[in-house]
């Protein structure tokens, strides 16, 4: 039956509701395409910006995040100190961030998965992120490795307790893993001009001194002086990236 209005029959063609829509949707397809391109022009933008080729004398330090496992947060630096020496006798690092507060981390992961993972089994823990921030900078071999070094240290360093807490190495393996992280250390240190790098020499001489007080120290376990080094090591480092 024909729709009525006022005084007229009014035929409405069979195909004007398929009509209308194509002309509707032909326009959402309009704006969906410019969309679409500003988005494409974006990403090509930011691709640009961080993955074009770069000149020969240059070289780029991306950004990562790192993931320390927290136990307790406090303002009184009396109780954190006594926490700390709680968490590293249970195994724990026990490295002390200060971000406005004092906070206890018992250990660090590259992957955030992980750092959840023993979060989840520790009452009261959570996931705290620190961002070593990328740039570039000169293509300089001995700079470029004492910025990448905190890296190779946990790799390396964090196996090596893995394998020590599994019964598939030795307390004086782990030992000697980390003399040899000394050894390299002061060897890029010797070929990185002092007066030009300053603050990548003292994050050197940090790195060090982590190392050292992880071979020498004789009051707590091997697992909590090396999870204590490696948040020490990667925590400097980011504070460095700030400077740089």
């Amino acid at each position: 039956m024909q729709q009525y209005y006022g005084d007229e029959v009014r035929i409405i063609p069979a195909n004007g509701k398929k009509s209308r829509n194509n002309r509707v949707n032909g326009g959402n397809f309009g704006k969906k395409f410019v969309v679409l391109v500003i988005v494409v022009c974006v990403i090509a933008l930011l691709f640009t910006a961080f993955y074009s080729p770069l000149p020969s004398d240059k070289v780029r330090i991306f950004t990562r995040s790192w993931y320390f496992v927290e136990t307790y947060a406090e303002s009184d630096y009396e109780k954190v100190v006594l926490e700390s020496e709680n968490a590293k006798e249970r195994g724990g690092g026990g490295f002390v961030i200060n971000d406005g507060n004092f906070i206890v981390t018992i250990a660090l992961f590259s992957v955030k998965q992980n750092a959840q993972t023993v979060a989840q089994k520790n009452d009261g823990a959570k996931v705290y992120e620190v961002v070593i921030s990328g740039g570039v900078i000169e293509r300089n071999e001995p700079l470029i490795s004492a910025l990448n070094l905190h890296g190779e240290i946990y790799d390396n360093l964090h196996s090596s307790l893995v394998d020590f807490e599994n019964g598939k190495s030795s307390e004086a393996l782990v030992l000697f893993t980390a003399q040899g992280w000394i050894d390299n250390a002061k060897k890029i240190q010797n070929d990185l001009p002092t007066d030009k790098y300053l603050l990548v020499n003292n994050y050197l001489i940090k790195i060090m001194s982590s190392l050292e007080n992880l071979i020498k120290d004789e009051k707590h376990t091997l697992a909590s002086r090396v999870r204590y080094a490696l948040c020490e090591i990667v925590y400097e480092r980011a504070k460095l990236s700030k400077l740089l």
